[in-house]
């Protein structure tokens, strides 16, 4: 998702996935808060995709 809609600030996927992320892996908010950090921070990591 933070490709497809170029999503950078954790606080913005935040808002697109923390109910669906947290539902699905019975997780506790901040678990849930931390998994979208870490995937906000892979995100920069990485860089754009190859091809876009």
């Amino acid at each position: 998702m933070t490709f497809d809609k170029d999503i950078k600030r954790d606080f913005d996927l935040c808002e697109h996935t923390y109910t669906a992320i947290k539902d699905r892996w019975n997780l506790r908010a901040q678990a849930a808060q931390h998994v979208i950090k870490k995937t906000c921070d892979a995100y920069h990591a990485q860089g754009e995709p190859e091809g876009t």
